[in-house]
């Protein structure tokens, strides 16, 4: 579904002879619209070729082509319609398993997502407690409360705000990430921090599970 990313890929061993299949292992990609939005541009830059992707596996293949294919060049694709997927050689292609392994870490990535998980659900478990305890409206919460509120929304649902931003400027209006922002946005706009909160950490905590679950049918 995975975008404001220095790749610095090195192109020098990632090129592949003309007339034949380029293999690479996809990592983060469990958008089944945005994965056809990237077969139909790949097909649409190197004209004349085949390109399908395997869900289960996580294997892109391109066949029939006519041109040298870059693996910076297909991450740049993949990158206009989802975010946070990285583009890897294929350990099977005898060309591209020698290529250098791209600048982004995913274990790094996965890592930062979690952690922005677990700390968005401790505030938001802190704002409810705190509620709680505090009669009324949550219009009558304490300022440093509300602020906390809003402060780990903006830490854990930022990635999908910039996601949105980006999807419009490309003119991919109506997706998961615009309709979420926007969802949050109107809770917002109601005083309704802790509901804006939970709902974008839910909806990170889903795409979350879903990667991991791919991810295992494709090691099973």
């Amino acid at each position: 579904m995975i975008l404001e990313r220095d790749l610095h890929i090195q192109e020098t061993l990632t090129e592949i002879a003309v007339d034949s299949t380029a293999l690479f292992k996809v990592e983060g990609l469990h958008c089944i619209g945005c994965t056809q939005k990237i077969i139909l541009a790949l097909d649409e830059k190197y004209s004349g070729s085949r390109w399908a992707f395997s869900m289960a596996t996580g294997i892109l293949e391109g066949v029939g082509l006519s041109q040298p294919v870059l693996r910076f060049d297909v991450q740049n694709i993949v990158d206009r319609y989802e975010s946070d997927v990285y583009v890897l050689p294929n350990a099977s292609d005898e060309v591209n398993a020698l290529a250098v392994a791209p600048s982004k870490d995913l274990a790094s990535w996965l890592k930062k997502r979690t952690t922005r998980i677990s700390i968005g659900a401790f505030v938001l478990t802190t704002g409810l407690l705190l509620e709680l305890f505090n009669p009324g409206n949550i219009s009558l919460m304490p300022s440093f409360t509300k602020a906390l509120l809003f402060v780990a929304y903006l830490f854990v649902g930022t990635p999908v705000i910039k996601r949105a931003v980006s999807n419009i400027l490309k003119g991919e209006w109506f997706d998961e990430n615009f309709l979420m922002s926007i969802a949050t946005f109107g809770a917002i706009a109601l005083g309704e921090l802790p509901e804006a909160l939970g709902v974008m950490l839910f909806y990170e905590l889903g795409e979350h599970f879903q990667g991991k679950a791919v991810d295992q049918s494709r090691r099973a």
